[in-house]
């Protein structure tokens, strides 16, 4: 278990940047298709209609409320990107109900399941209910990402997987480098916000929250790595941790 305070990430080419304050969203450069998806808050629409758009190398642009009661599963796919649609901002939410943390009856299934994937990246989301996202065996990237009321942790990440929480980030137009601000927040989750194990790798970059979590804000445990980064300029806010259950800790290291 290890936990590392990272230096500053900010290059001297961020000098040129372009910031953007919000959700900055961008198409997917090594995408070899787009699908739009328009949610209704319908489960028997909207949970088809998602699953039959995923596939690698594939931008996914969604709009709406995404009413779900069985898990989205991304298996086995590469280079794919699940964001809202550029031309409806700012967010578009996937949702499982759940009444509340002791309900026994609340869905025991992750919202988002992603297994043996890489170079999956989620942005300008709302994640509420469920048990949140799971990851197995997967690289994943959040960008202007919410978790939200999941019965248990927020983001669970195993099975030797990479979270990356990028609250800002670089991209290239015309051989130009710019900074996007992506802020991302994981609150309000019945178990630990960010909960990681079996050699899996947390990464908290700028400007994200974590907080009001009903156990640790990160449990880091079983040979898993978090590592929490800060920035240099006063444009990017460093990232926030709060004591979430009074009798659990910021960062627990198993």
């Amino acid at each position: 278990m290890q936990v590392d305070k990272g230096k500053s990430l900010c290059p001297n080419v961020f000098k040129r940047a372009l910031f953007l304050i919000g959700i900055a969203m961008f198409a997917w450069p090594d995408a070899a298709q787009a699908t739009d998806v328009l949610c209704v808050n319908n489960s028997d629409l909207d949970g088809p209609a998602l699953q039959a758009a995923l596939a690698s190398d594939t931008t996914v642009n969604v709009t709406g409320t995404c009413l779900l009661f069985r898990p989205l599963t991304i298996q086995s796919l590469t280079n794919l990107l699940i964001q809202v649609d550029p031309d409806n901002p700012p967010t578009a939410t996937f949702s499982m109900p759940v009444i509340g943390c002791s309900d026994i009856t609340s869905p025991a299934r992750p919202l988002l399941n992603i297994t043996d994937s890489r170079n999956v990246t989620l942005r300008g989301l709302l994640i509420t209910g469920g048990r949140g996202i799971s990851l197995n065996d997967s690289n994943v990237t959040l960008q202007g990402v919410t978790v939200e009321g999941s019965r248990g942790d927020g983001i669970s990440v195993g099975g030797a997987s990479g979270v990356n929480l990028q609250g800002a980030y670089q991209y290239t137009v015309s051989g130009v480098n710019y900074l996007a601000i992506s802020p991302n927040t994981v609150q309000n989750n019945c178990n630990s916000g960010i909960s990681s194990n079996n050699g899996s790798n947390v990464s908290v970059n700028l400007q994200n929250t974590i907080s009001g979590n009903g156990g640790s804000g990160v449990n880091v445990g079983n040979g898993s790595r978090a590592n929490l980064n800060a920035c240099c300029t006063p444009d990017v806010s460093p990232d926030v941790i709060n004591q979430d259950d009074p009798m659990g800790a910021l960062i627990l290291i198993q």
